[in-house]
């Protein structure tokens, strides 16, 4: 993959970020400020709308212990896998949100496995 630093992110996009000295790859979904829930279902809503997540093959509730409606709160990011059903991620409070300075950079570019090769955003 190719990454770079920024500060600037949009829902959707994949960033990569520092989580116990390792590098881990998720979607931002909500930044500070931003209102968060889930349905049973797996629908994700930002700041009460329900976002369209064309790249998830299907949705889960998943590993969720945090309490929805969930406000995001200043400096972070709430990010969640593609993979709901298994994901670890913003839902779980062993990762949380993730600060500006855990963030290595917005991916742009997947380019191994070569037959996998694309643009990320």
């Amino acid at each position: 993959i190719v990454a770079f630093k920024t500060n600037n992110f949009d829902t959707g996009d994949i960033v990569a970020f520092y989580y116990n000295n390792n590098v881990l790859v998720k979607r931002v979904i909500a930044e500070e400020g931003d209102w968060v829930n889930m349905d049973s279902k797996g629908n994700v809503y930002v700041n009460q709308k329900k976002l369209k997540e064309p790249y998830l093959k299907k949705k889960a509730y998943g590993e969720t212990n945090i309490t929805f409606p969930y406000q995001v709160p200043e400096g972070q990011l709430f990010v969640m896998g593609d993979n709901r059903k298994v994901s670890i991620d913003s839902r779980n409070t062993s990762i949380g949100t993730v600060s500006n300075e855990q963030i290595v950079g917005k991916l742009l570019v997947r380019i191994w496995p070569l037959p996998k090769f694309r643009l990320l955003t």
